[in-house]
């Protein structure tokens, strides 16, 4: 925010000794520099939720081949931020949000409060998704691991969908 902060003022400071050939324009030149800060960080809150989703996606990636394998739920969570510490920085925040999952699952809180908990300090509609079937699937009893692997596909191919459009939208 800082570096975002220096640089919004050092632009204000170039285009007012640029153009009008007086620092003390940066006073009229304020409000612009204030709306292109507001815009720089929703556009750096939305890239940072982007790169977010792409890790979730991946963990559930994995997590689906943790319950494939025949792990539970609990282990196959912790199977999956053991990996993706391999894949991921330990500060990264899908690395961070697994390793409070576990915290909270060591507590002997269940995984439907853990997952609950989780979607709700994210705030991101495919995780929101994930966890709604993933509550009624073990809610409803049945093959529940099939219903959550079978989410984890579609939110998967939902996904992939989701980037081919942006890449042509880019392109």
């Amino acid at each position: 925010i800082m570096v975002l902060l220096g640089r919004c003022t050092s632009l204000l400071g170039i285009i007012a000794i640029l153009f009008y050939a007086d620092i003390k324009m940066i006073v009229v030149l304020l409000p612009f520099g204030i709306y292109y800060f507001q815009q720089c960080m929703l556009a750096l809150e939305k890239k940072k939720k982007q790169y977010f989703e792409r890790q979730f996606h991946d963990a559930l990636q994995t997590l689906e081949s943790h319950l494939n394998v025949g792990y539970s739920m609990e282990n196959a969570i912790k199977e999956t931020k053991k990996e993706l510490l391999v894949m991921y920085k330990s500060s990264d925040a899908i690395v961070k949000e697994f390793t409070y999952m576990i915290r909270q699952l060591n507590l002997n809180v269940t995984t439907e409060m853990v997952w609950r908990n989780m979607a709700d300090r994210v705030k991101l509609p495919s995780v929101d998704n994930f966890v709604v079937v993933f509550i009624q699937a073990k809610r409803s009893g049945g093959d529940s691991i099939s219903i959550i692997k079978r989410t984890i596909r579609r939110l998967n191919e939902r996904a992939q969908i989701k980037a081919e459009i942006e890449t042509m939208i880019a392109a």
